[in-house]
């Protein structure tokens, strides 16, 4: 399962998680399909009776409860911005989807579930965010929503509210707070076991512990949300992201363990470090100069491109300017070990761009043992 990094990621990452969208494609770094749920079987023509009536491209509702779709491909109830359950512009695109989060007198819930491009990956550290909306026809405001991440997809034959503890769990102080009735962000930092693919969105909780407001002033004429909390979901994300991504953040490293330094960047075919990704390393030498006692082993590693000659030399190269970045900033050439291991261990056992991408990297473990004099 996955476990959730609880030290303030969001705030000191929110620099970093955009300047990343100057380095790679959005679309190449989101591991959600249909994220914005653009991509649709059947244009909306009104609120839906079963599940089946849900044709979003890669998406579906994992339980009896009926999710419903709006696109201003409908110029009536299903539209956007005007339909049956508000008024709401897409955070970005022509359309979002809606669940019922909450209702009064009954335990029933909607949910939202994908199966993401691929596996995440063992160890590494995700990014995990997407944007809800409280529906100005609800009759109720509630103080939660979250999102599950899987090995296997969550399935039920009713319609009543999961048990499975989420990963991402947004909690307010209130059901009622400035920001209720605007998009806004739930968002969490994870790290994979490595065998998670599917995303479910909703409310986990069980009306005893989700709070919630009565919302007098919403017109609340249609009768499915008199006593309901309704929200809308728009763009949703998961991307990889390492913790050397955020130098500012507390870095708590443990020995005898792997770390990939991910989105570490080099020229084509070369063992040059990007000026872009230097800044990932800083933590690792600030970590080092705090932990006299560690030593470090770098390993490169790169993509099945060329010849295993050629990749063993060039991955060897790139973790050695790893070391030499550590050594320029004063850490002893003794206290670092580094090699090469061209093609033979990928972390993806693809050969489509982007798992090419995630192959080539510099990976590091913390090893304790006596420091020496540097040679």
């Amino acid at each position: 399962m996955l476990t959730s990094l609880r030290f303030h990621i969001v705030p000191l990452c929110a620099v970093i998680i955009t300047s990343l969208l100057n380095l790679f494609r959005a679309d190449a770094q989101n591991l959600v399909p249909n994220s914005g749920f653009e991509e649709i079987e059947k244009c909306p023509s009104s609120h839906s009776t079963t599940k089946a009536d849900f044709r979003v491209s890669y998406w579906s509702s994992p339980s009896m409860g009926t999710p419903d779709y709006f696109n201003d491909c409908n110029r009536g109830i299903a539209g956007v911005p005007y339909n049956w359950a508000g008024t709401s512009e897409a955070f970005d695109g022509n359309g979002y989807a809606g669940i019922l989060c909450w209702k009064a007198d009954q335990s029933y819930r909607e949910y939202l579930q994908c199966r993401l491009i691929r596996k995440l990956i063992h160890d590494s550290v995700y990014v995990v965010s997407f944007r809800y909306r409280l529906s100005s026809l609800s009759g109720y405001s509630i103080d939660r929503i979250a999102a599950s991440i899987d090995d296997n997809p969550i399935t039920t034959n009713n319609d009543e509210n999961f048990t499975t503890i989420p990963i991402v769990n947004v909690i307010q102080r209130s059901p009622l707070i400035r920001e209720t009735g605007s998009w806004q962000l739930a968002q969490d930092t994870v790290r994979a076991t490595g065998s998670e693919q599917f995303l479910t969105i909703g409310n986990f909780a069980a009306n005893a512990d989700t709070r919630s407001t009565r919302l007098s002033a919403h017109d609340t004429r249609e009768n499915m949300l008199a006593n309901s909390a309704y929200y809308y979901i728009d763009d949703v994300r998961i991307r990889l992201l390492s913790s050397l991504e955020c130098p500012g953040m507390p870095i708590s490293f443990e020995t005898n363990r792997r770390y990939v330094i991910n989105n570490l960047q080099f020229d084509v075919n070369s063992a040059t470090i990007r000026q872009e990704s230097v800044g990932q390393l800083d933590s690792l030498v600030v970590w080092l100069n705090d932990h006299a006692e560690i030593n470090v082993v770098l390993t490169g590693h790169t993509d099945d491109a060329g010849s295993e000659q050629y990749n063993v030399k060039l991955s060897e190269a790139r973790a050695a300017s790893v070391a030499k970045y550590l050594r320029d900033r004063h850490i002893m050439r003794s206290r670092i070990k580094w090699e090469g291991y061209g093609k033979t261990k990928p972390l993806i056992n693809l050969s489509d761009s982007i798992s090419r991408q995630i192959n080539r990297r510099v990976e590091f473990v913390l090893i304790k043992t006596t420091v020496t004099a540097e040679d």
